[in-house]
């Protein structure tokens, strides 16, 4: 719209007025969302928690060498039993894939938080920015927009709340995976 004047007064006060309300709606929103969005786009950050990681991998790594005395004393004993020396080759090669995949674990699990960060903040910033604003487009839609707003307070909150949760549990996560590795090639 063109600058107001006294010309085109009538219409410009209204377009003021709207835009006013619009700022006055929009304003408790927009920090709760720019945290919800920083929530969302940001990768976690787990390198608080590679001492624990660090731990995890040393006591499994305990278990390697068990492991591989256990599948060589098979393989050694299992003589002329072809189906024991070809499951004991099986443990041998699933115990030497559980060895580098716990090693790359720490690594494997940033990059997927890195590559889920990533593709979630190009999808964001396909959106308009003011997508997630409260618009109105005249005097009728103003206590729909008041109520609605609230709503969208209330929903923004909930969200940043369980963004927060999910933020612990996948940093917590890192430690996990080494273990989730290790139990899913034990049971095989």
């Amino acid at each position: 719209m063109a600058d107001c004047g006294l010309v085109n007064l009538g219409a410009c006060l209204p377009q003021k007025f709207f835009e006013f309300v619009l700022n006055i709606l929009n304003a408790p929103i927009k920090p709760f969302l720019n945290l919800t969005l920083k929530l969302f786009t940001e990768p976690i950050n787990t390198s608080l928690f590679s001492t624990f990681w660090i731990i995890i991998v040393y006591v499994l790594s305990m278990f390697y060498a068990l492991l591989l005395v256990g599948t060589g004393f098979s393989l050694m004993l299992s003589g002329d039993n072809a189906t024991k020396r070809e499951n004991s080759k099986q443990w041998l090669r699933n115990i030497v894939i559980m060895i580098v995949l716990i090693q790359a674990s720490f690594f494997i699990y940033n990059l997927a938080i890195d590559l889920s960060s990533t593709m979630t903040t190009a999808t964001l910033t396909l959106l308009d920015s003011d997508f997630f604003m409260i618009s109105i487009e005249d005097i009728n839609d103003l206590g729909l927009a008041i109520i609605f707003g609230i709503v969208y307070l209330l929903t923004l909150l909930i969200s940043m709340i369980i963004l927060v949760i999910r933020y612990a549990f996948v940093a917590v996560g890192v430690v996990l995976f080494p273990l989730a590795i290790f139990f899913y090639f034990f049971s095989h």
